[in-house]
């Protein structure tokens, strides 16, 4: 059955200044919420593209379905380099925390989960990992969805001064239309060309397995990872390589790869995938006093 839901548009939870503009999310609110909390949702672009305006597949199949659903902007890579967005995201959450009763959420768990598209995936797990290995974290969220996510600029910077090494299938090798230069995001993301000034040690700050080094592995939230099995080679190595990460941890990750799909492929805002999705965020709900690490399921449906 489909909930009715509004939608609350263009909420600002970081104020702009000379050099920044401010970013807004607009709030999917169902009028019967199924879970307590909202579910931060951070559309994809390549880290330098993109609109909350124009990513609203998925936070409305989740309104639909009953999940109150922000769907957020943040600064973009060609407005500002990294880590300026990473920063917007753990705003948000703070956010989130702090006008939980305006917002109508439940105080104790404002937060029931964050996730994103493509890039925005990326920012979700990175906002967890470095923000718990930072302590910046000021609400924990209680589960992460990524949906088809890169897993790392720090690959790109390794194809700038490493050009011969061998790599996965990157996504735009693929042909079709190719985005204007600079072709590769890594450049705008890092802020600059030159990547002789840059340090493989900043650059591996923008990956998410470099802060699990960094944290309590039992507090991290449990991770669903969706790929489609037609999307990039790269993007898949991508989910895979960062769902092994956090087995190896003892993390709780579940990975499902779905046949058929590529990369922002409506078939993710479907039935059953949000379906999926729902049903991890109410799993992590049902257990979130008691949580235990160490789960790795792997699904091809």
């Amino acid at each position: 059955m489909t909930a009715a839901f509004e939608v609350i548009r263009d909420v600002e939870y970081r104020a702009g200044d000379e050099a920044h503009a401010g970013q807004r999310f607009d709030l999917f609110r169902p009028t019967a919420p199924r879970l307590p909390g909202a579910f931060l949702y951070l559309h994809g672009g390549g880290w330098r593209y993109g609109d909350k305006s124009t990513s609203e597949r998925i936070p409305a199949a989740l309104a639909s379905a009953g999940i109150t659903t922000l769907n957020a902007n943040y600064t973009l890579t060609t407005e500002h380099p990294y880590p300026r967005n990473v920063d917007d995201v753990l705003a948000l959450i703070a956010y989130v925390g702090d006008r939980s009763s305006e917002l109508g959420l439940d105080a104790g768990s404002p937060v029931l989960g964050i996730g994103g598209s493509s890039a925005g995936g990326h920012l979700a797990s990175l906002a967890v990992t470095k923000g718990l290995a930072e302590g910046r974290l000021a609400a924990l969220p209680g589960a992460v969805v990524s949906w088809y996510a890169p897993l790392d600029p720090a690959s790109r910077y390794l194809k700038h001064r490493y050009p011969d090494a061998p790599r996965p299938g990157g996504f735009w090798d693929r042909g079709g239309a190719e985005p204007p230069e600079p072709r590769d995001p890594f450049v705008p993301f890092i802020g600059t060309a030159d990547l002789g000034s840059v340090t493989l040690r900043e650059a591996l700050d923008g990956d998410p397995r470099l802060h699990l080094a960094d944290l309590a592995p039992e507090r991290l939230p449990p991770f669903l990872l969706l790929v489609g099995t037609d999307d990039s080679e790269e993007i898949r190595y991508s989910q895979r390589t960062w769902h092994a990460a956090l087995r190896s941890i003892g993390a709780d990750s579940t990975l499902l790869e779905v046949a058929g799909a590529d990369h922002a492929d409506p078939l993710f805002s479907s039935p059953p995938l949000i379906g999926a999705a729902i049903g991890h965020l109410a799993a992590a709900c049902a257990a979130a006093d008691g949580r235990s690490g160490g789960s790795a399921r792997l699904q091809t449906i």
